[in-house]
């Protein structure tokens, strides 16, 4: 980590800090309030990127999806202006954006973001797998989209 130089105050790294740990053992109601408090402290906070993503996935995780979309939009949206800023890339947030989505039940526009991901040039092989197979499995079990009775259709 860089430090931050025009930092407030440096309850805001120990904050982003103990965020980070709370996300990484599963404890998504203690790390969202840890990210918004870094956020509410220094909207500019130069990780900010990374802590709107986190945010996100922990939102979605706590099923609250409307916020975990408008999280993760924030962060896709920095991710493509400036992709160097963030450990998670653009084809990663545009899967967890695709799963938000599914999870809404929106499968059109869920859709269009695994569809993005697998054609994004700058993705990792887990995943471009994880969007395959989500792709997949969402277009066998969901009637909405039309494949599952043009498959089944097929295999009779």
């Amino acid at each position: 980590m860089r430090p931050n130089n025009g930092a407030k105050s440096g309850r805001v790294m120990l904050l982003y800090g103990l965020g980070l740990c709370y996300f990484h053992f599963s404890n998504f109601s203690w790390a969202k309030n840890a990210f918004l408090e870094v956020l509410y402290r220094e909207p500019e906070f130069h990780c900010a990127q990374e802590v709107h993503a986190r945010l996100g996935i922990s939102l979605k995780y706590m099923k609250l999806y409307s916020w975990a979309a408008k999280h993760l939009q924030w962060a896709l949206s920095v991710a493509n202006r400036s992709p160097d800023r963030c450990p998670m890339s653009v084809a990663e947030i545009k899967f967890h954006l695709g799963h938000t989505e599914e999870l809404r039940k929106n499968y059109y526009s869920a859709k269009t973001f695994y569809e993005s991901v697998i054609d994004d040039d700058s993705k990792s092989k887990s995943v471009e797998a994880a969007a395959n197979s989500t792709l997949g499995w969402m277009l066998f079990r969901t009637g909405e989209l039309g494949e599952k009775v043009i498959i089944t259709r097929k295999n009779m």
